[in-house]
């Protein structure tokens, strides 16, 4: 089977959030999802619908200052970013404490890392014009149950 190549195409706010809230609503936890974006890409809007489909009420925003925000849903979300963070082994030692099989973790910015991470879902989401955003998601095979 294989891992998969899967792309989508939303042309506004509501419609990114509905297909991250439908991913959401399939995780089952352990999941890494690797969201691949420039600033103001849509990475934090993507992170709303999805917490949604997990079923959490909380207010989600961008951890840019805080490194890592968790939200509360049927599984614990933890949503990092390491835009200002460069030290491979200070980042290893975050995810070894955040990933666990009762947590999606989502990390922003990622592909700072010197030695790429394994496994993960990663979803590049690339800006067109207006609220336009194309998502293009490679989704590993043991992740298989998602697609």
């Amino acid at each position: 089977m294989g891992d998969m190549n899967m792309k989508f195409e939303s042309g506004s706010v509501a419609e990114t959030q509905e297909f991250a809230k439908n991913l959401g609503s399939k995780l089952r936890g352990g999941e890494v999802i690797e969201l691949i974006g420039d600033v103001g890409a849509g990475k934090t809007t993507f992170v709303i619908g999805l917490a949604k489909g997990l079923g959490s009420p909380d207010h989600v925003s961008s951890p840019t200052f805080t490194i890592c925000n968790t939200y509360q849903g049927r599984l614990t979300i933890q949503h990092a970013d390491f835009y200002r963070l460069h030290d491979d082994k200070l980042i290893q030692k975050e995810l070894d404490e955040l990933i666990d099989e009762k947590t999606v973790v989502i990390l922003e910015w990622a592909e700072n890392l010197t030695n790429p991470l394994k496994d993960t879902i990663q979803i590049t989401v690339t800006p067109g014009l207006d609220d336009r955003r194309i998502f293009e998601q490679l989704i590993p095979e043991k992740y298989g149950y998602i697609t």
